[in-house]
């Protein structure tokens, strides 16, 4: 049972590395097809639609992916100032962008297309920022 849970986890991460290698030579999320990253992960057509339904689904994963990112970072701060809060969030924010490469600006303006109500991914990052900046102003 534990192994099986470890191989579905191996195959998730291989099936979110595969965009992010696909994007970076591409420089696109619309040409990215379901078969090209099951082929760059390794994996069946079907396992891939088993494990995320989509190719949204693949792209909500991303944002998430990142969004854990920042929210993990924000805890780990050593300061509890609102101000030094927001601008920590920028820093943090921009390094996890900028080392996410083309995948983060892509994955972003991709969800952005669709309102925000119906992204759950784009929603939470919204609400991070909002809630960091929302301290900082009252501060």
């Amino acid at each position: 049972m534990m192994q099986r849970a470890l191989a579905k986890q191996d195959r998730r991460r291989r099936i979110l590395d595969a965009p992010v290698q696909l994007i970076a030579e591409d420089g696109s999320f619309s040409g990215l097809s379901m078969r090209k990253v099951a082929r760059q992960a390794g994996v069946s057509v079907t396992t891939l639609y088993n494990l995320f339904g989509s190719k949204e689904e693949i792209r909500r994963a991303l944002v998430a992916k990142l969004m854990d990112g920042v929210e993990h970072a924000l805890e780990r701060l050593p300061v509890d100032e609102p101000i030094e809060r927001m601008e920590a969030l920028i820093t943090i924010s921009t390094k996890l962008l900028t080392s996410y490469g083309t995948i983060s600006r892509v994955s972003l303006l991709a969800g952005f297309k669709d309102p925000l109500e119906e992204d759950p991914a784009a929603r939470r990052s919204v609400e991070i920022l909002r809630t960091e900046l929302k301290a900082g102003m009252d501060a």
